[in-house]
């Protein structure tokens, strides 16, 4: 008996489960390649955060660390935080942190927020008094992709008895 079927050719049920299958494929490693992009977008963005804060760190710790703050000012017409210190040599050292201008200048030295997409919140000032020592932090919070960030950093030098607590 003769054969009825051509066998020459796919047949129609095996080319709509031959499509099911790479279908099925081709969306699994769509989902896997969105998540692989949200994971690299938020390591990216911590990237970034940690850069800026190490530059920041690097820049202004040390001074600000090792030598006397002179003035803090608030100036509320263009959102900025002058912080103004003595170098042991009679020079003095300014800070600027501005929350209206995203920038933050150490002695004219801009570290500018808005080119790495950082938003520089408004700076606090707080003095931290344990016994006869006057700690002076200054926290500026940061925030990159909805991810809140803090730049801290420390003054145990001679504080200046007219410098009080700012918080804008």
């Amino acid at each position: 008996m003769k054969k009825i079927l051509n066998k020459k050719g796919y047949m129609l049920y095996e080319l709509l489960i031959s499509f099911a299958l790479a279908s099925i494929v081709i969306i699994n490693m769509f989902s896997i390649v969105v998540s692989l992009n949200k994971k690299m977008s938020q390591v990216y963005a911590n990237n970034e955060i940690y850069k800026f804060k190490s530059l920041v760190y690097k820049k202004i710790a040390p001074d600000f660390y090792k030598y006397n703050i002179k003035n803090i000012v608030w100036n509320s017409s263009n959102q900025n935080l002058e912080i103004t210190y003595d170098i042991n040599t009679g020079e003095t050292k300014k800070l600027v942190v501005s929350s209206g201008e995203k920038y933050i200048s150490y002695n004219g030295d801009k570290t500018v927020a808005n080119d790495l997409e950082i938003k520089l919140d408004k700076p606090k000032v707080k003095i931290i008094t344990d016994n006869d020592t006057k700690i002076l932090k200054l926290t500026i919070p940061l925030s990159y992709n909805n991810e809140q960030h803090n730049i801290e950093i420390y003054s145990v030098n001679d504080i200046n008895e007219e410098i009080t607590d700012i918080n804008v």
